[in-house]
């Protein structure tokens, strides 16, 4: 969730910024400026601006600049790659991400690209292989720190897999070890914790959690991913098939005021209590 702005504010905001360190010869601040413009673009569904902008901001970096920009370029146009069905190019653009920050000895930046590294084989079916990527990297950060937003995005996505994949009990362990840090960082996405809510017998749970993110949408406060999507829409399916429709309109009416700190009352909830029969898609 992107906070108590939306992604017009947010772009308006950015163009602004642009705007005034282009005027002020700031090209690192102008760097960072048009990387949020080229997000909030993406988001916006303008791809041709987005992508105008990325490519403006790939101009400024300098042979002396940190490692950081180059790999803050190549995530954006890893991303725009699988969009487009760019698989490959999008797996090597994660992996020179990855060299270039463990070059640099700059372990968040590595976690972060092997996050969006695993994501990519999620979207691409291969949700051993990213699940068991996660893990480790997982089990590495308990060695070498990360920030709460770095674990915890790792965390929710493994939660997500996992629920895909049928493994409720696996899940279930990974949303425990995750409450801890969505009490403390509340910024985490929610289509993991309903798809977990609905496995483990929780559909009304799981249908208000959706309706939070549906209000987030509407509002223009939350930003569209490929797997969390489609993670959303196969909940909402099943729940569908386990929910008479206007029980499901209901619980997806009351969900649209909850917060993260709502959210996580409502899995560590369903964590304390035995679980419902296995629930399949």
């Amino acid at each position: 969730m992107l906070g108590p702005l939306s992604v017009p504010e947010l772009l308006d905001a950015a163009q602004r910024a642009t705007a005034a360190y282009r005027a002020l010869g700031r090209p690192r601040r102008l760097f960072t400026a048009l990387r949020l413009v080229a997000i909030w673009r993406r988001n916006a569904g303008d791809r041709n601006g987005a992508r105008a902008a990325i490519d403006e901001a790939d101009t400024l970096i300098g042979p002396d600049w940190p490692a950081e920009f180059r790999i803050v370029v190549l995530r954006f146009r890893a991303h725009a790659s699988r969009e487009t069905g760019g698989h490959e190019e999008a797996r090597r653009q994660y992996a020179e991400g990855v060299r270039l920050a463990r070059a640099a000895g700059d372990w968040r930046l590595e976690v972060i690209e092997r996050t969006h590294g695993a994501e990519l084989l999620w979207q691409l079916g291969e949700h051993d292989r990213a699940a068991r990527d996660l893990a480790e990297l997982l089990e590495a950060m308990r060695h070498r720190p990360a920030s709460d937003s770095e674990v915890i995005d790792a965390m929710t996505i493994l939660v997500a897999i996992l629920g895909e994949m049928g493994r409720i009990d696996d899940a279930a362990a990974t949303a425990r070890a995750a409450l801890p840090v969505m009490r403390r960082k509340p910024k985490f996405r929610f289509e993991a914790y309903a798809q977990l809510l609905w496995r483990l017998g929780r559909p009304e749970a799981a249908a208000r959690v959706l309706g939070a993110l549906a209000a987030l949408h509407r509002e223009r406060r939350e930003q569209h991913q490929i797997n969390d999507d489609r993670v959303a829409r196969s909940t909402i399916a099943a729940l569908e098939s386990s929910l008479a429709a206007p029980r499901l309109a209901a619980e997806m009416a009351a969900g649209e005021g909850l917060g993260p700190s709502d959210i996580c009352s409502l899995v560590a909830e369903a964590l304390e209590t035995p679980r419902a029969p296995p629930q399949t898609a």
